[in-house]
């Protein structure tokens, strides 16, 4: 059955998923998530030119057979397909030779470059001014046991940002997921991107996002969705909430992160976007070992204090639950939908109050 998460319209963007629930893959998924955001397009903003926008995007499985030929088409070699990982990269400076030699350092291999094939008509006068080069680093994990390969493309990731700043932006690192966004309207999408409608790009499923911004200017480094997220909405205690995660930012630690747990801080940037701030973080949960329902509930819990539960046992351990929760991690508040992804599973959440209501259909296949 293909399931579809639909987004509120009384919000300041767009956001939702299709995904076929057993698991089966296509491109017909990709397909419906990119016409499902262009349905959106109200709900961005858009320039005095017709093309420039806050942002649009789509998150998806790791699309194999698709890259398998790209590297083939390439001259490059793998292992084998299913070592493959990609780290999507806007670039402002010439650093592919760095960023290959530090995650050599960190005993990841590299297959090569590719330039993202791009079709710049479908930028406005904006958008095109500020293009940064957008290129997929190919890269060969055979190296890392499989149960660590995220965990390894994450503090890799972290270590990149930390050698080189604002030069670089890392829309997704991974060998399971793949970003393709930018700062354009969702009807100019996949025009933009001609890998979208590639018949050899397939997923379970494709999150979604058309975004307009009420708290940051325009950028393509804020286009949705992040690296596990999509959010539709605001963050009203955005400020409260990094002010915890700094306060508490020195008793951060855990031991899946080794010897590398100060790669983490500083954890947040009053730079980025709410939505930015909240994806790390939840992130971060993730390769901490929490799965994606337990941790988007950690930061965004219902209404624990004062909900109606069906039976008094219940009752009293969903708030033995979200109290015990409380002490590490203070309500992320606000009107928001959120979509997710560990790359396996998709979760959809409310805010706390159900400001931003969400909906959802499942189909006959």
């Amino acid at each position: 059955m293909n399931k579809y998460n639909s987004p509120d319209r009384s919000g300041s963007c767009g956001v939702g998923f299709v995904c076929m629930i057993n698991g089966s893959k296509s491109h017909q998924v990709i397909r419906w998530g990119v016409e499902a955001v262009k349905n959106l397009t109200h709900r961005g903003a858009v320039g005095a030119d017709g093309k420039t926008g806050d942002g649009a995007g789509v998150l998806f499985q790791l699309p194999r057979n698709f890259l398998r030929r790209e590297i083939e088409r390439a001259g490059f070699g793998i292992s084998h397909i299913d070592n493959l990982a990609v780290g999507v990269f806007f670039l402002r400076e010439e650093k592919e030779e760095e960023i290959e030699a530090l995650l050599k350092q960190r005993g990841i291999s590299t297959i090569g470059w590719r330039t993202v094939p791009t079709d710049d008509d479908a930028l406005g006068r904006a958008a095109l001014a500020t293009r940064p080069r957008i290129r997929q680093l190919l890269i060969d994990m055979e190296g890392v046991e499989g149960e660590k390969r995220e965990l390894s493309l994450y503090l890799a990731g972290r270590a990149l940002e930390k050698a080189f700043g604002a030069d670089i932006y890392i829309s997704s690192l991974s060998s399971k997921t793949i970003v393709y966004k930018g700062m354009l309207v969702a009807p100019y999408l996949d025009r933009f991107y001609p890998d979208l409608r590639d018949e050899a790009l397939e997923s379970a499923f494709c999150l979604f996002h058309q975004r307009f911004s009420t708290n940051t200017f325009p950028d393509w480094t804020l286009a949705q969705p992040f690296s596990v997220l999509a959010h539709n909405g605001e963050i009203n205690t955005i400020q409260g909430n990094r002010n915890w995660i700094s306060s508490i930012e020195p008793d951060i630690f855990h031991e899946n992160f080794g010897n590398e747990n100060d790669l983490l801080k500083p954890v947040l940037s009053g730079d980025e976007s709410d939505s930015a701030s909240l994806d790390k973080i939840i992130e971060l949960f993730m390769f901490a070992g929490f799965p994606p329902e337990h941790a988007i509930n950690l930061c965004v819990p219902p209404a624990w204090e004062c909900c109606e539960y069906p039976a008094h046992d219940e009752r009293r351990n969903a708030e033995a639950f979200f109290s015990y929760q409380s002490f590490l991690m203070k309500p992320w508040d606000g009107p928001a939908a959120i979509v997710l992804t560990d790359g396996d599973r998709v979760v959809a959440h409310l805010d706390r109050n159900g400001l931003r209501p969400m909906r959802y259909t499942l189909t006959e296949d």
